[in-house]
């Protein structure tokens, strides 16, 4: 979806995210359900979840909420 939503090889995309896995800016979503106030693009009332997703780490957040202040 990502690789779609960017227009973007999906091996890359797929590298990508195994990066920002392995320093902690992401990490996979291990629920069967996915509520609404976790997800962060379209929101739903909840997703069934049928593909592999990745949440931000709190980090992450961190990092985005200061560049954003900046």
């Amino acid at each position: 979806m990502t690789a779609n939503e960017l227009e973007m090889d999906f091996e890359y995309v797929r590298r990508l995210y195994a990066a920002m896995q392995r320093v902690g800016l992401v990490r996979t979503y291990e629920g069967s359900i996915i509520k609404g106030t976790e997800r962060k693009l379209k929101p739903k009332t909840e997703t069934h979840r049928k593909h592999t997703y990745y949440v931000t780490t709190d980090e992450a957040d961190r990092i985005l909420r200061d560049l954003e202040d900046e």
